[in-house]
């Protein structure tokens, strides 16, 4: 393996990070759940490392929210990740009323 070369087929199971006034202030906006603090960072460093560019963003008339399944995943229309299969379906108007019994 090359130096420069990226592992991606290894978990992290543990981070720990300096406590600033920024991180703080970050992990109130998250309800003080530190692993969803951590996704959504890394989340937002993805998006930001493959330029990932809002469809709501760039077409002004658009109503409907990025597509959720695709690996570059839109932040700004998914911030808590991928809809389940069944909220997506539900958000497409794909399920039946039975569907909520």
């Amino acid at each position: 393996m090359q130096k420069n070369e990226r592992r991606t087929r290894q978990n992290i199971t543990t981070v720990s990070l300096l406590e600033t006034w920024e991180i703080k202030q970050n992990m109130m906006r998250e309800g003080g759940n530190f692993s969803r603090f951590v996704r959504n960072c890394l989340r937002e460093w993805a998006r930001y490392e493959q330029e990932i560019v809002c469809l709501r963003a760039t077409i002004p008339d658009r109503e409907l929210l990025c597509f959720p399944r695709d690996a570059r995943l839109c932040v700004e229309c998914w911030p808590d990740g991928p809809p389940s299969n069944w909220d997506w379906m539900n958000y497409m108007g794909r399920t039946d009323e039975g569907d909520y019994q």
